[in-house]
């Protein structure tokens, strides 16, 4: 999903602020790539992955592996997650874990 993208994209490098600088960008159009809209119906599995973004994450040699599920129980709670919505939301959460990686590993 792009919303877990954009929460993990590395800000521009010292190199392309100056490119910028240069076209005559400044960080305002690139803080417009940080921005994505999100459907109503993502919202929640959203909401849910973003409040497990801050040490929730298993750790190996060169950085994080996945997110440790015993965090979600928590979430769950806090959010009021119902049985019903559990098996979606928890589907967007490991889809949105996947691309999150990605940006991270992403050269």
């Amino acid at each position: 999903m792009e919303a877990a993208r954009c929460l993990y994209k590395k800000p521009p490098s010292d190199e392309d602020l100056k490119m910028m600088k240069v076209f005559g960008l400044t960080m305002d159009d690139y803080e417009d790539e940080h921005s994505v809209d999100v459907w109503p119906d993502n919202w929640r599995a959203v909401c849910f992955f973003e409040m497990l973004d801050q040490g929730n994450w298993n750790m190996g040699p060169g950085g994080p592996t996945g997110i440790r599920y015993e965090a979600f129980k928590e979430v769950r709670d806090i959010m009021k997650v119902t049985k019903k919505e559990w098996p979606e939301i928890f589907e967007a959460v490991r889809i949105m874990q996947r691309a999150a990686l990605d940006e991270i590993y992403k050269e």
